[in-house]
């Protein structure tokens, strides 16, 4: 019969089935779940009406979900690609709501504000929980004009994978607490004309995260403000952290675990810290540095606690307005403080650094200034604390302690000296008790009190 309906079998192999499995709107709220075989979903706004396409293919509501509530996007298992932008080049758009993103297991990539030029603003929270695998996320990527702002709290997860979230370019301002996880490479980097506002930071690797971890927030091209503490907990693995160019209202506590680590800060921008800088390494060796580039101001303290290994810690152009202390583990350990450019510590210095590494060259050395080129002033008392093996401790030219040094350098070779120009409250040097022949030279010209224990010359 003519036009008569002819049943078809149709081979599984090539049928068609919709990566986008399910979508549901009901009270304003928008839900989008993908399948298994990954692919990109494009969340396209203006103002609050979101258009969705898959693949650059239209699906969904032709004229959009106006969205009155939150939006959520669950991914599968494939690697999935989920973009939220404007409609059209200059706009904005608007989530009332909260916005959670679960992209499922796989490589991912989501992109908030990273290829069209213009605004977004969620209202609420922002979850994203990436799954296992290599992830990436980007906010405020695309260009230095592109603007993100979140309302309430951020928070991401990464799951296993080498992951990274990145926003370097424009203007990302998060105006909860931003919590990070099992992300082990973040980049906040604005360039000129951007700019990065949160009001708190805490970024967290796990143990069980086999890869090398790294922070960077460089505020040289563009501000960037953190109204709140600044946080890193950190693995068994090696961690480098960079600050610069940053103003920080509250403390900055870097714990970075086992691992052969490095910070460094100022060295392409100032660094103001309203509270205090907190610095605890692990086992193997660290490096910090308060670079001489750019100045570093802390307005309370400066706490330092190296673990074992061969340790160093270089300060310069700092300005600390409390104490600053010192602690060491087993290795060499090594705290120079103004050597290319003058510091100021109001407040003392406590260093205590343990036993060094045990070999005939290996030593520990606190030195304040160098000769001719740099000095370091501290307002208060230094006290000193050695461990077996060779301690010294030096004071170059016009570097200078208003009150007591006390100084135990423990047992073995032992060395204390101070340079012409330098000059201290009053000093007090126990050399241990042990039959190494140990070396005192004082060619300060400044009058003092001077106690010695234990030396033997």
């Amino acid at each position: 019969m003519e036009g008569a309906f002819l049943p078809q079998l149709e081979y599984l192999e090539r049928r068609e089935v919709p990566a986008v499995a399910g979508i549901s709107f009901a009270r304003g709220a928008l839900s989008v779940r993908l399948d298994y075989r990954g692919g990109e979903l494009e969340l396209l706004g203006a103002a609050n009406n979101f258009r969705l396409s898959f693949n650059g293919a239209p699906v969904g509501n032709a004229s959009g979900y106006n969205i009155t509530s939150g939006i959520t996007v669950t991914g599968g298992d494939g690697g999935d690609i989920i973009t939220i932008e404007p409609r059209a080049a200059g706009g904005s758009w608007r989530i009332p709501g909260n916005l959670t993103i679960n992209s499922g297991n796989n490589a991912d990539i989501i992109n908030i504000q990273n290829s069209v030029r213009g605004s977004g603003f969620v209202s609420g929270t922002v979850s994203i929980n990436t799954g296992n695998g290599n992830d990436q996320v980007f906010i405020a990527n695309a260009n230095s004009a592109d603007s993100v702002a979140v309302g309430r709290l951020f928070s991401i997860n990464g799951g296993n994978g080498a992951d990274s979230l990145t926003s370097s370019s424009g203007t990302l301002d998060l105006r909860g607490f931003a919590s990070v996880l099992s992300f082990n490479t973040v980049n906040l980097s604005p360039d000129a004309g951007g700019g990065v506002t949160i009001a708190g930071l805490q970024v967290t690797n796990p143990a069980q995260q086999a890869f090398n971890n790294s922070l960077t927030i460089n505020g040289s091209a563009a501000a960037v403000n953190i109204k709140g503490n600044l946080g890193y907990s950190s693995n068994e693995r090696e961690d480098t952290v960079a600050l610069d160019g940053l103003a920080i209202t509250g403390d900055v506590n870097l714990g970075l675990g086992n691992g052969d680590n490095a910070v460094a800060i100022s060295e392409n921008g100032t660094v103001a810290i309203a509270g205090s800088l907190v610095v605890t390494g692990g086992n193997n060796d660290d490096e910090l540095t308060l670079s001489d580039a750019n100045a570093t101001t802390i307005d309370t303290s400066l706490r330092i606690s190296l673990g074992n290994g061969t340790n160093t810690v270089t300060i310069d152009n700092a300005t600390i307005e409390g104490d600053a202390s010192f602690k060491g583990g087993n290795g060499n350990d090594i705290i120079n403080i103004a050597t290319i450019v003058d510091v100021e510590i109001l407040g003392s210095i406590w260093a205590a650094l343990g036993n060094d590494a045990g070999g005939v060259a290996d030593r520990n050395e606190l030195q304040l200034g160098l000769n001719g080129v740099a000095s370091a002033t501290v307002g208060r008392a230094l006290t000193y604390f050695g461990g077996s093996g060779t301690d010294s401790v030096t004071f170059e030219e016009n570097s200078s302690v208003a009150q007591l040094v006390n100084i135990s350098l423990g047992a073995g070779q032992d060395e204390m000296s101070l340079s012409a120009g330098s000059s201290v409250g009053s000093l007090k040097v126990n050399f241990g008790v042990d039959t190494d022949p140990d070396t005192f030279n004082n060619l300060s010209d400044a009058d003092f009190n001077i106690v010695l224990v234990n030396y033997v010359p």
